[in-house]
């Protein structure tokens, strides 16, 4: 097969799945404007049914006009679909829930895309460090929750197994003697809270 024949399956499949995004979509709008409609019926009658009884009767309060669309099974097929065209063809996909939303989307890429590639780049590196500092942060307090263990027996403990994963699956008694600073107390300590049972105290 040559690459013209390749290059028109290649359009072929892209224009089959695309229809079948479109499709899916226009299930999508379908069903959001039958719920819609349903739902404005029924708000209808409320309102009669309220006129009728008089202000003193209790009455559920009115249905939302526009249903979730994110727990709705038949909504999250046409999504999957789009996400995968986007994959296949390298665009990227923006879901949002209104107008405003998706536009306040559009206006921070723009932004940021204007801006110059020294300052993307440095954005890049703060978020980076911000997060790897924050992890670090969350497995230092994690260890230090448990009894008896502070912030720098949790910075020891990290700096001897690599991470708090490896403490849980590796760190015995007998290799925790070995971290400086842990005394028995504090091994025992450790091992009842990695190794013990977890038991409601009464």
């Amino acid at each position: 097969m040559d690459n013209n024949d390749k290059t028109a399956k290649e359009i072929n499949m892209d224009s089959s799945s695309m229809a079948s995004v479109l499709a899916a979509v226009g299930r999508m709008r379908d069903e959001f404007e039958n719920g819609s409609s349903a739902l404005t019926n029924q708000d209808t009658d409320m309102s009669h049914k309220r006129q009728k009884v008089g202000q003193g009767a209790s009455l559920p309060p009115p249905v939302s006009r526009r249903p979730d669309l994110t727990t709705n099974r038949n909504a999250q097929a046409p999504l999957v679909e789009l996400n995968k065209f986007a994959i296949r063809n390298s665009l990227t996909l923006l879901v949002a829930h209104s107008n405003i939303e998706g536009a306040t989307y559009l206006n921070n890429l723009r932004a940021v895309a204007s801006s110059s590639t020294t300052a993307r780049a440095s954005v890049g590196k703060l978020i980076a460090g911000k997060e790897a500092q924050t992890a670090l942060e969350g497995a230092i307090g994690s260890l230090k929750s448990i009894r008896a263990i502070n912030t720098r027996d949790s910075q020891r403990l990290l700096a001897q197994f690599g991470s708090i994963r490896d403490v849980v699956l590796h760190a015995d008694a007998s290799a925790l003697e070995n971290v400086d600073g842990l005394g028995p107390r504090k091994v025992d300590s450790l091992v009842d809270a990695l190794r013990g049972e977890f038991m409601l105290k009464e």
